[in-house]
């Protein structure tokens, strides 16, 4: 079982149940999860207005053998190898790396059904959310490959939307035009988004083979980058990718910011 759900403007956790065979969709024996922003569980990060975030992800490695070293580049834990031991059940840590947006995990795609996660994110500063949102992981089966729809952003005077958008597989050339509609479907705006440009992931003959961290490109404050949805209660994105055999993967935060309560929007294929 997988959960789609929306997250926050400057962080991210993740939550679902563990992969199954199938979603090893490019036959390389891994089952890779998108963690659409990494973080340790004791850290602090600083957001907007003075707030601070974390969150905790949950592991329980049900299957009869322990994990190590998921993948060269991939690891839970604080460094590589770290072994999960069979019948694991706590909180670990994951890479973080706030200038990548996220990070991958590549599970064996033989136990990943007994490999269950969960990811929780709060605020800490106004104590808004003291149980946390609860915020998704993304199976390799649930990349997109197509046009997407992100529907009925809130766009209240006193909150602010982020656009993040995620390339998984980091094939370099991907790129996604972007369009912005009113409540009604009326185009008020465009770009175009490349998350796979990112200098700081080596590519090449040097290139590692599966990536810590996906392709990644944002817009932290779509109403400040595009003056056109000022005075829209509401708008719709639409996503379209502009270069073929890509895959991707979107999500809008809105924050209230005053409350700092998160709604998480995802990709509606």
């Amino acid at each position: 079982m997988t959960c789609t759900k929306p997250f926050l403007i400057s962080l991210l956790c993740l939550a679902a149940s563990g992969a199954a065979i199938a979603q090893d969709t490019n036959d390389d024996g891994l089952a890779t999860m998108l963690v659409p922003i990494a973080f340790g569980h004791n850290q602090r990060l600083p957001g907007a207005h003075g707030t601070e975030w974390g969150g905790e992800l949950w592991v329980h490695n049900a299957s009869d053998r322990g994990l190590t070293n998921l993948q060269p580049g991939s690891c839970l834990g604080g460094g590589c190898p770290i072994t999960i031991p069979a019948g694991f059940l706590d909180r670990r840590s994951i890479d973080s790396n706030q200038n990548h947006g996220g990070a991958l995990l590549h599970l064996p795609a033989d136990i990943a059904p007994d490999i269950h996660l969960s990811a929780r994110l709060y605020e800490f500063t106004r104590n808004s959310q003291p149980t946390g949102v609860e915020i998704p992981i993304i199976s390799e089966d649930e990349f997109l490959s197509g046009e997407a729809w992100l529907l009925g952003i809130p766009n209240g005077i006193e909150t602010r939307s982020a656009l993040r958008i995620y390339d998984p597989r980091y094939m370099k050339k991907t790129a996604l035009n972007v369009e912005f509609f009113t409540p009604e479907g009326e185009l008020v705006a465009s770009t175009v988004l490349r998350p796979g440009d990112d200098p700081l992931v080596p590519s090449g003959p040097d290139a590692p083979s599966s990536y810590r961290f996906p392709g990644f490109a944002s817009v932290l404050d779509l109403r400040a980058a595009f003056p056109e949805l000022n005075g829209l209660p509401l708008f719709h994105i639409r996503l379209t990718p502009a270069v073929e055999g890509i895959e991707y993967w979107p999500m809008v935060s809105v924050t209230d910011d005053v409350t700092q309560h998160v709604l998480l929007i995802t990709a509606q294929p």
